[in-house]
């Protein structure tokens, strides 16, 4: 179980990591991708803004220059160089910050010159400057310092929201673990305590078994072999019960469209001398033309369990009553007088081979599976089983 709850917690917690990364990726990758794009339309717009002057250039096209026109980019140096025809630096033909010297100018044109390799370049994480050089051998450099410490900054949030995320998420994943592992180790507990709980259970009837055999070997007493057929009709019964159950875990049976209103009035007849033999008073009410979709059988296995259950704990001269009606669901109650069920036994008194009353255990033959297997029958029907116990009245509620 602790090899699952490892797992359930890593899957979860790389999901939700891999989710947040990626997000804060994409983010920065947009961030960066508008920056750029943003220094490209820099770059275009101050190659259009280099107007007729008396600089010349070879060729046929001669584009003049206007000296007297600054255009001004908030938040950006831009520098437009006249190379000459080898590529080399040979005259500053704007510059948009008057406090730099031409020959600082010069010293970072030289630089980026020597260093280039295509005639565009923007790099805000690397580089100072991104540059470009048109058909005209101008460069136009562009300082992209602060375009780059805002990536950092940008970059650096990124990393601490990353953090901060990543502690929420490792309390949200030990909360969905927990929450998802649960329902598996309350199963496990389950099928722990089950094969335990029947183990314990044949073990006392095999262990009277084997005493008795040697017994009888000894005296040859015919009470030895009573004791071996009636611990023998406890296990038969045990096993049966066992199986029963087990028959109906993932199980789809055959379903009909029958009066259920006739089919439990019929199956309530055959207890009518039990209920006498018990001194119980026995009504029922049964309203008529109740129909819907069941399986025969097991609802009337479901019957006797539930009338059994009422008949082993009614106080004598108490009352046992059987109610079928409908109130937009179809409902089924069985109630019985007796000893009231404790508040902790109602929350488990579904659970296989448990018994309020263990002391009674033996003397009823009684495991703990018969409620078990009605849940499973409810469950089967896509209903609901409850019980309610007070005011020494004990009532289990079908919902169909």
């Amino acid at each position: 179980m602790k090899k699952l709850r490892v797992k359930v917690f890593v899957t979860i917690f790389l999901i939700l990591t891999i989710f947040t990364f990626s997000l804060l990726l994409l983010s920065n990758l947009r961030e960066y991708n508008r920056e750029k794009n943003s220094i490209e339309d820099v770059l275009r717009r101050s190659r259009m803004g280099i107007i007729q002057t008396d600089f010349e250039v070879s060729g046929p096209d001669r584009p003049t220059f206007d000296r007297t026109r600054r255009d001004i980019f908030i938040d950006y140096n831009v520098y437009n160089i006249a190379l000459d025809s080898e590529g080399n630096y040979k005259e500053l033909l704007r510059n948009t910050n008057d406090d730099l010297d031409e020959s600082e100018v010069k010293k970072f044109a030289e630089r980026v010159l020597s260093t280039k390799k295509s005639d565009l370049e923007i790099n805000l994480l690397t580089k100072k400057y991104s540059y470009s050089i048109d058909r005209f051998n101008i460069l136009t450099i562009v300082d992209n310092t602060n375009q780059t410490n805002r990536m950092y900054r940008y970059m650096v949030t990124s990393l601490i929201i990353f953090f901060i995320v990543e502690i929420i998420a490792y309390f949200l994943t030990r909360f969905l673990t927990k929450w998802i592992v649960k329902p598996v180790e309350e199963s496990f507990e389950r099928e722990k305590r089950f094969i335990g709980d029947a183990s314990h259970e044949l073990k006392t009837p095999i262990a009277v078994i084997m005493a008795s055999a040697d017994a009888y070997e000894q005296d040859k007493e015919k009470k030895w072999l009573n004791n071996i057929k009636s611990e023998s009709d406890r296990m038969n019964k045990l096993v049966t019960e066992l199986l029963d159950l087990n028959s109906l875990e993932n199980k789809e049976f055959k379903k009909e469209h029958v009066d259920l209103s006739k089919l439990i009035e019929s199956s309530l007849l055959p207890y009518e001398s039990l209920f006498f033999e018990n001194s119980l008073k026995f009504t029922y009410d049964i309203k008529p033309n109740i129909k819907c979709e069941v399986n025969e059988e097991k609802i009337k296995e479901l019957i006797s369990i539930l009338i059994d259950n009422a008949i082993k704990y009614s106080k004598k001269n108490g009352k046992v009553k059987v109610s079928l009606y409908t109130d937009k669901d179809i409902y089924l109650k069985v109630s019985n007088q007796g000893e009231e069920i404790k508040e902790e036994d109602i929350n488990r008194i579904f659970d296989r081979f448990y018994r309020a009353d263990k002391s009674r255990n033996r003397k009823s033959n009684n495991y703990g599976l018969g409620l078990s297997i009605a849940k499973k029958i409810v469950d089967l029907h896509n209903g609901d089983i409850s019980v309610e116990s007070k005011n020494e009245k004990t009532t289990f509620t079908v919902k169909l």
